[in-house]
């Protein structure tokens, strides 16, 4: 019998995504939290919607991510979200505030549309480093840094 590992057929991104553990269900089951740690670096993959209802849950979650990051980091959000509500904006805005006072540095993976235009309305996305993939973000290049458009 032999024992090698079948080749993954993930893409290059899959392969730095975190595994989603139950580590956090939020909200009414609308948001999942994956956290892996990668080197000083720490990616916080988070899927689904972030409204009223789990807001404070994910801003407890970013808090610890925050305080097991080891700084620089990065620290990277990997928002894979079909809505993000004021009160997750509001939550990023404080995490990116936590993360200065920290000397960690913040960067967010999306391409996913409602998070982009939240990030450009409120103005985030001139302060946050935004990236179109977690292998980017993780990367010491900042070329492929940008909002889609």
């Amino acid at each position: 019998m032999s024992s090698t590992t079948p080749k993954s057929r993930l893409t290059d991104d899959a392969a730095v995504r975190p595994r989603l553990f139950p580590l956090a269900v939020l909200g009414a089951g609308l948001a999942r939290v994956g956290m892996q740690i990668r080197g000083t670096a720490v990616v916080l993959r988070t899927e689904g919607e972030i409204d009223l209802s789990c807001a404070t849950a994910w801003k407890t979650q970013l808090g610890k991510a925050i305080a097991i990051t080891t700084p620089p980091g990065p620290l990277v959000l990997d928002l894979d979200l079909d809505f993000l509500s004021c009160g997750g904006v509001s939550t990023l805005r404080t995490a990116q505030r936590y993360c200065e006072q920290a000397d960690v540095d913040l960067r967010a993976v999306t391409t996913k549309r409602a998070v982009t235009r939240a990030l450009r309305v409120t103005g985030i996305d001139q302060k946050l480093a935004v990236y179109p993939s977690a292998s980017a973000a993780l990367s010491e290049s900042s070329d492929q840094r940008g909002l889609p458009a």
